[in-house]
């Protein structure tokens, strides 16, 4: 591409996410994410905990082991007036646009499907 950068220069979801958390002030959040977010996030002294009642926000980034008790969990914190913080925007794009497409297969997901829109987000059954 011919794009001359130095590595210090270059950095991931994960990175960029926790510094945005750290700016925001966050002290305690929960997470749907793989290990990486999470220790990027514990490296700017941000606590992950697993009681979604101690959280202050949620952070979202992939998560192979997603499962209702995490969906749960999230939605928890959302419900509460906690923060949502959605890093690997072009995931969460395509499912959005796979859930809302008129060719969804309903045997594809079983579970609610939650849109995050700003500050709010909708839910609803497919």
């Amino acid at each position: 591409m011919g794009i001359r950068l130095e590595l210090k220069q270059v950095y991931g979801t994960g990175y960029a996410t926790a510094v945005f958390v750290q700016e925001k002030r966050f002290q305690r959040v929960f997470c749907v994410g793989q290990q990486g977010l999470r220790e990027e996030l514990n490296t700017m002294r941000i606590d992950v905990c697993d009681d979604e009642r101690m959280a202050e926000a949620l952070i979202i980034g992939m998560d192979t082991d997603f499962d209702r008790v995490k969906l749960s969990k999230a939605l928890h914190i959302i419900k509460m007036g906690g923060t949502a913080i959605a890093c690997n925007y072009c995931i969460f794009n395509s499912y959005q646009s796979k859930f809302l497409s008129s060719s969804f297969n309903s045997s594809e997901l079983s579970m609610p499907s939650i849109i995050f829109t700003n500050n709010s987000f909708s839910e609803r059954t497919i």
